[in-house]
C-alpha cells in the first residue's frame, strides 16, 4: 500500500491531547488520498458506477412496466358567496327576519378548506364508492386544490379506467352534495328544537295575559281601551261642538232682537200672526178690505168727503176692518187689533220679508237652543263616565299592550320556525359546477417522461460522483496542504 505521505507535512510528535490529534489528522489524509491497486482501479470503477445505474434503470422499468394504469377525472365547482335576506311580517301580529352572510365575510374561517374536509372525509368516500355499487372499501382520494382569491375548487379523482375514474367523480360529487344535505337538515332541526323549546314559555305567557285580559273585561263598563279613547274623543267633539252652537245661539237671538224690535211686535205674536194669515177667512175679509181701500182711494180723488160714493166707500172699508178685528180677537184673544195691524202691514213687500225673517230667526234660535241642552247632558254624562272610567281604561290599556305582545313574540317564533328551514345555505352554501366531471383520454400514470427523466437525472448524478472520485486525489492535495 503507498501512502504517498510528504514527511514536510508531518509535525513534531506532542504529548498528550496533541498527539492524539497529529494521529488523526494524518490517519484522514490518508483515507481521502487512498487509490488503492492502480491494476484493479478499472474494475473498482465500472463496478461502482455501473451497479447503481442498473438499479436506476430497474426501478425505472418496474415503475413503467408493474406500475397499474391509472386515470384522472377532473371537475370544478364554484361557492357562490351572496347574500340573502328576507323579511316577514304580518299586520298587526308580528314580523321576523332572517339575514345570512356571505360565508366568505370571516377571514378565521374558509368554507373551501371546510368543503375539501368534507369531500376527503372516510363517510364521503364510502358514501361514493356504495353509490358506485362497491360493498367494501372506499374510492381513492380525490385531490383538490383551492384557488387563491376565488371561490373554485378543482376536483381531480383517479381510477383504472376513463369511464370508472368519471363515475367516481360523479359519485363523490353526489357523496358530498348528500352529506352537505345531512348538515344543513341537522342544522335546521337543531334550530327549530330550540325554537319549539322556547315557543313553551312563550305560549303559556300568551294564554296567561289572554286570560287576565277576558278575566277584567268581564266585570268593566268597556271591553277595550278604543271604547274608552272614543268616548273621550266624543266628549271632545262635543265640547266643541257645544261652543259653535253657544256662538250660534248668540247670533240667531241678536238676529231675532233686531227684528222684532224693528218689527215692533215680538217673535210669538208673529207666528200667531202666521197662524191668522193662513185661515181662509182672514184671506176673504182682506181681500174684501183691499178692495174697499181701493175703491175709497178712487172715490177720494174724484169727490169731497160728504160725497155720498166717498161716504159708501169709507163705510165699507170701515166694516171691513170691523170684521178683521173681530175674527183676529176671537182667534188670538186681547192682542187682536195689534195682530191686525200687523197683518195690515205686511202689504209691504220689505215689511213681509221682515217679518218672515223673524219667524225663521226665532224658530233656528229654538232648535238650536234644543240641541244645546242636549249635547250637554251627553256631555255632561261622558265626561262622568270618564272620570269614573279612566283608572280601568288605563289598566285595560296595560293588559291589552302586555297581550299584543305576547301574541307578537309567540307569532314570531312560529315565523322563525319557517324562515330558518327556508334559509338552508346559511352555513353551508351550495355547491355549483363549473365543469362536470370529464372523460379522461390519456393515462395519468405511469408517467413515462417522469420516469425517463428521473432515470436519465440519476445516471447523471451517479457519473458525476464516479468522475469526481476519479480525479479527487490532485485536487484533494492541493486542498490538504494547508490543513
Amino acid at each position: 500500500m503507498n501512502l504517498n505521505i510528504n514527511p514536510r507535512n508531518l509535525h513534531p510528535i506532542a504529548p498528550g491531547k496533541k498527539r492524539d490529534e497529529v494521529f488523526l489528522r494524518s490517519r484522514f489524509k490518508h483515507t481521502l488520498l487512498w487509490s488503492g491497486k492502480s491494476d484493479t482501479r478499472w474494475l473498482r470503477y465500472s463496478l461502482g458506477l455501473g451497479l447503481p445505474i442498473i438499479v436506476i434503470w430497474a426501478a425505472v422499468g418496474s415503475y413503467v412496466i408493474l406500475t397499474p394504469k391509472s386515470y384522472t377525472s377532473e371537475m370544478t365547482l364554484n361557492l357562490p358567496g351572496a347574500v340573502s335576506n328576507s323579511n316577514l311580517s304580518l299586520t298587526e301580529i308580528g314580523q321576523a327576519s332572517t339575514s345570512s352572510g356571505s360565508a366568505f365575510a370571516s377571514n378565521t374561517m374558509s368554507p373551501k378548506v371546510i368543503y375539501k374536509a368534507i369531500a376527503m372525509s372516510p363517510r364521503v368516500l364510502g358514501n361514493a364508492a356504495k353509490l358506485m355499487g362497491s360493498k367494501n372499501g372506499m374510492i381513492a382520494k380525490p385531490r383538490i386544490t383551492l384557488i387563491d382569491e376565488t371561490s373554485i375548487l378543482e376536483f381531480a379523482v383517479s381510477g383504472p379506467s376513463p369511464k370508472f375514474a368519471q363515475a367516481s367523480a360523479k359519485a363523490l360529487l353526489e357523496a358530498v352534495n348528500q352529506q352537505l344535505d345531512a348538515l344543513r337538515n341537522d342544522e335546521a332541526e337543531r334550530r327549530s328544537a330550540s325554537v319549539e323549546k322556547s315557543l313553551v314559555s312563550v305560549a303559556a305567557n300568551l294564554t296567561a295575559t289572554q286570560e287576565r285580559l277576558v278575566n277584567f273585561q268581564r266585570t268593566a263598563r268597556f271591553i277595550s281601551a278604543d271604547q274608552f279613547q272614543n268616548i273621550t274623543n266624543n266628549s271632545e267633539a262635543l265640547r266643541q261642538k257645544t261652543g259653535e252652537l253657544k256662538a250660534e245661539l248668540e247670533r240667531l237671538e241678536a238676529e231675532r232682537k233686531s227684528y222684532s224690535k224693528i218689527l215692533g211686535i215680538s217673535a210669538s205674536d208673529a207666528a200667531i200672526a202666521l197662524q191668522v194669515q193662513a185661515d181662509p177667512l182672514y184671506t176673504t175679509i182682506n181681500a174684501e178690505l183691499a178692495l174697499a181701500i181701493t175703491e175709497d182711494n178712487l172715490n177720494r180723488s174724484k169727490w169731497g168727503p160728504n160725497h155720498p160714493k166717498v161716504v159708501a166707500s169709507t163705510a165699507r172699508v170701515k166694516s171691513a176692518r170691523t170684521q178683521l178685528s173681530s175674527m183676529a180677537t176671537k182667534t188670538t184673544g186681547k192682542i187682536g187689533k195689534k195682530i191686525l195691524d200687523v197683518l195690515v202691514l205686511t202689504g209691504s213687500k220689505d215689511r213681509a220679508e221682515l217679518f218672515h225673517s223673524l219667524i225663521v230667526a226665532d224658530a233656528r234660535a229654538k232648535g238650536v237652543a234644543s240641541q244645546l241642552t242636549e249635547i250637554e247632558k251627553q256631555t255632561s254624562t261622558e265626561r262622568n263616565m270618564i272620570q269614573s272610567d279612566s283608572a280601568v281604561a288605563a289598566e285595560l290599556s296595560a293588559l291589552e299592550r302586555n297581550h299584543k305582545i305576547a301574541e307578537a313574540v309567540f307569532s314570531s317564533a312560529l315565523a322563525r320556525i319557517d324562515t330558518n328551514k327556508q334559509d338552508i345555505f346559511a352555513s353551508y352554501p351550495m355547491l355549483q359546477v363549473i365543469a362536470p366531471a370529464s372523460l379522461p383520454v390519456e393515462s395519468s400514470s405511469p408517467k413515462l417522461l417522469y420516469a425517463l427523466a428521473g432515470g436519465i437525472i440519476g445516471t447523471l448524478l451517479v457519473i458525476i460522483a464516479m468522475t469526481l472520485a476519479w480525479i479527487r486525489q490532485p485536487i484533494l492535495r492541493k486542498i490538504l496542504k494547508s490543513v
